[in-house]
């Protein structure tokens, strides 16, 4: 990490004390401090420059850039993935949003657009017997961790701890968390990608542990790649 982006997230991680639904980006060289705001009731989030109200984002509802009732707000940062291509993993600075009503987390840039959301209630997959970053950074192999009403937000990179509406706190590994599971990453990439990753970051004792309904879930044109990389682990 460069000093500029080690000082960038030392800033981010050491603004004290927070406030509970709000998050600063600190002010750079010709840049003023923005500070990110829930608003539960309005369903939206509001962003102010010097407490000045710059804009707001978000409406009611339960789509991208929708919300119900947000609880809370962070700030992070995503470092770049040096000699790391086919990851969709973002770089830069974010801002996450406990969207509390929905039980999901979402993924802003700071100009409010959009980037992911993480929402461990749809298309839950069974946990395998395999380390949660084993196809990192190009997909995860592991369930989100489920979230009941997330409330409150603590970011340490790489970790996010979001504790519930119920009490219980979850700590999420947020860039593995942004990640696409296997299946959905094998039908949505292309097939030279798939080779190379899977022969990157897929180690020999674990490729047998992928079920072969995920590996041949795939498009015809895939299928003949995927078996010259399972070729390569025998």
């Amino acid at each position: 990490m460069s000093a500029s982006a080690a000082a960038l997230q030392e800033a981010f991680e050491d603004v004290e004390p927070r406030i509970p639904g709000r998050a600063t980006i600190p002010s750079g060289p010709g840049t003023r401090s923005r500070t990110y705001v829930c608003h539960a009731e309005k369903h939206c989030i509001d962003v102010l420059e010097d407490e000045d109200l710059l804009f707001s984002f978000g409406e009611f509802g339960n789509g991208p850039g929708q919300f119900n009732e947000p609880g809370d707000v962070a700030a992070v940062v995503f470092r770049p993935k040096a000699g790391i291509s086919g990851s969709t993993l973002p770089s830069g600075q974010f801002v996450v949003v406990a969207d509390r009503g929905n039980h999901r987390l979402q993924l802003f840039g700071l100009d409010g657009t959009p980037i992911s959301t993480i929402d461990p209630w749809l298309g839950r997959m069974r946990r395998m017997d395999l380390d949660d970053r084993s196809g990192w950074p190009f997909f995860r192999v592991n369930p989100l961790p489920q979230m009941v009403l997330p409330s409150v937000l603590e970011w340490r990179a790489p970790f996010l701890t979001v504790t519930g509406g119920d009490g219980r706190v979850v700590v999420v590994d947020l860039e593995l968390a942004l990640l696409p599971d296997f299946q959905t990453w094998l039908s949505t990439t292309p097939s030279v990608v798939v080779r190379d990753a899977l022969d990157a970051s897929l180690r020999p004792s674990i490729h047998d542990h992928i079920p072969e309904m995920d590996l041949w879930a795939v498009d015809s044109h895939v299928r003949s790649d995927l078996r010259l990389v399972r070729n390569t682990w025998a």
